[in-house]
């Protein structure tokens, strides 16, 4: 059994169809890769995503504030784009 360093864990996540599509029409594009805690530090702004939260601002990791410290526009603007969406379908 071999021990993953955290930063070999951390990913980004993939984005059930619906999310794509509404980043696509933000002009977003997701990439995914592993990428390592100093990039993560770095981020203008980072959020979580499940069925169930859409997408939630993380404005901390490790006591360390991303960007501003606040949620970020681009997470704003995806999730009334797709609470938007859905209401739609």
């Amino acid at each position: 059994m071999r021990e993953e360093r955290a930063e070999e864990r951390l990913q980004i996540a993939v984005q059930p169809a619906g999310r794509l599509d509404v980043a696509a029409v933000e002009g977003l594009r997701f990439e995914e890769r592993p990428f390592t805690l100093e990039e993560a530090y770095a981020a203008r702004e980072a959020f979580l995503s499940s069925a169930t939260t859409i997408a939630t601002p993380v404005v901390a990791i490790d006591g360390r504030p991303i960007g501003d410290g606040r949620p970020g526009p681009t997470t704003l603007a995806l999730r009334r784009k797709f609470t938007a969406a859905a209401a739609r379908s």
